[in-house]
């Protein structure tokens, strides 16, 4: 019986072994594939799905996790190609259209991302994320009502999103529904009393937005202030937002002022028999400490809102995580729902002018790396950080166009970044100027951002990142790009005059007055300089008398000039 029991076992068990080893080795290799992407072993699962794909050509499933191992790779042209191979098999194939989505939303292809979003979110209508990445995309294409209501509709599936009232409080900033947002901002915190994104901007809505009649919401302000400084042991930005804090602090609960001493008696007084004084009618003398004067503080200007990365009076952007709003990457990855890397933070984008000036050939300027406010924009960092926060009061402003009432831009005044590996960008480089001439602009600032990736000081690649994305209609991206070719080398022309124009066409002309002197300062035979500030001065920021000074600088320094007809002309009327 013995031994009949022992023959069973042994048939079971090579029975089992001989079932294991004619696994179907397709099915073996998507598994082993999809394991090892849950393990973070790309190299290996793209390798086994490779295998599974040659071996399952038909299967949209092992196309699909072969994309998502080589999105988790960082190789974004394969990664494409497999997700669009996954949907030719099946066009409905809800997992590989998220994926897709956030994967072309991630290389600032938004407006393709919204149509795989759109599509995704007809297959999952359910799904609060399919809307909620809808809606960035949406955003970032700069199509706010559709953005608007795709969030809207992610919150009636789930009402409990902070980073999505977040993003509604930003839209309706851009309306200029300044209560509508700063209620949003408020409905954030409600779900989520530390996000920092929304306590940051509500204290900045508190402050400088609402009207200060019965009920005074600087109050407000000030606790939101003190609430986000105290959210972490660094906060960001924390120098330049304690500076409002104390500011605010002053204006709320002034400070006892100092009393003004008597007049010091003169010297002939000292040989005057002092006046009697009978006991009765003397007083007893007290001695107070007379306290010192507070610190004077300068008005700052109104910083940027944060759009949950943190931004300026240029359209607002998400702060610490951003307008951006930021989808943390799944612990674990199933090929039954669409998972996807982190996508990168999100840049509000507005229309900039054209730019004028060439783009610059490559040199051997010296290099320098960006810093953590700027690097959002610039597209070099993978975590959220607020917009900067305001920098101190420019009294050049008051001094050029005293009693201005129109937009300022709220400068980022990042610092020169440091040297990198030039022989490492200059191809990046070469190919983003190729692109560009192409028209590709897109393409272009991602090779430039590659380019500054290996070398934070190359200039040429910030000048010419600064006029792509003025052609691509991102305003942050080529003002940040523009400042900081500025701090590489602050005597450019080229680079102050294109700033200027983007200034200018956001409707900020004084900011664009300013910088159009400082060339002025530098050049003072610059035409173009002298013609743009003339018009600024006359059209825009109604200065006759400075207008007419340039207009007869451009036609003394080129008599000839194509537009002196005109400026004759407006000579003689004013």
């Amino acid at each position: 019986m013995r031994a009949i029991k022992k023959g069973s076992l042994f048939i079971v068990t090579l029975l089992a072994l001989t079932w294991q080893a004619c696994d179907p080795p397709g099915p073996a290799a998507l598994l082993r594939g999809e394991r090892m992407i849950a393990e973070g072993r790309y190299a290996g699962a793209i390798e086994s799905l490779r295998e599974a794909t040659s071996l399952l050509p038909d299967n949209p499933q092992a196309w699909n996790h072969l994309g998502l191992a080589y999105h988790w790779a960082r190789e974004y042209n394969p990664a494409v190609q497999s997700y669009r191979q996954a949907l030719k098999l099946n066009y409905d194939l809800a997992p590989a259209r998220f994926n897709l989505g956030s994967l072309l939303l991630e290389i600032n292809q938004a407006e393709m991302a919204a149509v795989e979003f759109a599509a995704y979110t007809e297959l999952e209508p359910s799904r609060p994320g399919g809307w909620v990445r809808r809606g960035l995309a949406e955003w970032r294409s700069r199509k706010w009502d559709a953005a608007h209501e795709s969030f809207e509709t992610a919150l009636r599936l789930d009402a409990a999103q902070p980073v999505v009232w977040n993003s509604i409080g930003v839209i309706e900033l851009y309306r200029r529904n300044h209560m509508a947002a700063f209620n949003a901002f408020r409905e954030a915190l409600r779900y989520q009393v530390d996000y920092p994104p929304a306590v940051y901007n509500a204290a900045l809505i508190a402050h400088f937005y609402l009207p200060r009649d019965t009920n005074d919401p600087r109050p407000y302000a000030l606790e939101k202030y003190r609430e986000y400084l105290d959210l972490s042991s660094e906060p960001l930005f924390g120098d330049a937002i304690s500076r409002l804090e104390r500011q605010l602090d002053l204006e709320l609960n002034p400070r006892p002022t100092l009393p003004v001493p008597p007049p010091i008696p003169p010297k002939e007084a000292k040989t005057q028999a002092p006046a009697t004084v009978t006991r009765e009618e003397s007083a007893p003398i007290t001695r107070t400490k007379i306290p010192s004067p507070p610190t004077p503080q300068a008005e700052a200007p109104k910083p940027p809102v944060v759009v949950a990365k943190a931004v300026t009076r240029p359209p607002p952007q998400e702060s610490v995580p951003p307008p951006k709003p930021v989808v943390a990457p799944p612990s674990k990855i199933r090929a039954s729902s669409p998972t996807v890397p982190a996508p990168s933070t999100v840049t509000v984008t507005t229309t900039p002018p054209p730019a004028q000036s060439p783009s610059l050939e490559s040199s051997n300027s010296t290099p320098i790396a960006l810093a953590e406010k700027v690097a959002m924009a610039l597209g070099q960092s993978t975590r959220s950080t607020p917009p900067p926060p305001p920098s101190p009061p420019d009294t050049s402003r008051e001094q050029i166009i005293p009693g201005y009432g129109g937009l300022n831009y709220a400068y980022y005044n990042p610092p020169a970044p440091s040297p990198g590996f030039r022989h490492k960008a200059k191809p990046f480089f070469d190919d983003g100027r190729r692109l560009q001439r192409l028209g590709r602009y897109s393409d272009a600032i991602a090779a430039y951002q590659r380019a500054i990736h290996w070398d934070g000081a190359y200039f040429e690649a910030y000048h010419n990142l600064g006029l792509a994305a003025a052609e691509a209609k991102d305003f942050l991206r080529s003002a940040v790009a523009y400042e900081t070719a500025l701090a590489l080398q602050p005597q450019s022309a080229a680079t102050r005059y294109n700033f200027a124009l983007l200034l200018s066409a956001k409707d900020y002309h004084r900011d664009a007055a300013i910088e159009l002197e400082k060339l002025l300062q530098q050049d003072p035979s610059d035409v173009r300089a002298h013609l743009l500030l003339a018009t600024l001065y006359d059209k825009n920021l109604g200065l006759l008398p400075k207008a007419r000074d340039h207009y007869e600088a451009v036609l003394q320094l080129n008599p000839a000039h194509s537009q002196g007809t005109a400026i004759r002309y407006w000579l003689k009327s004013h």
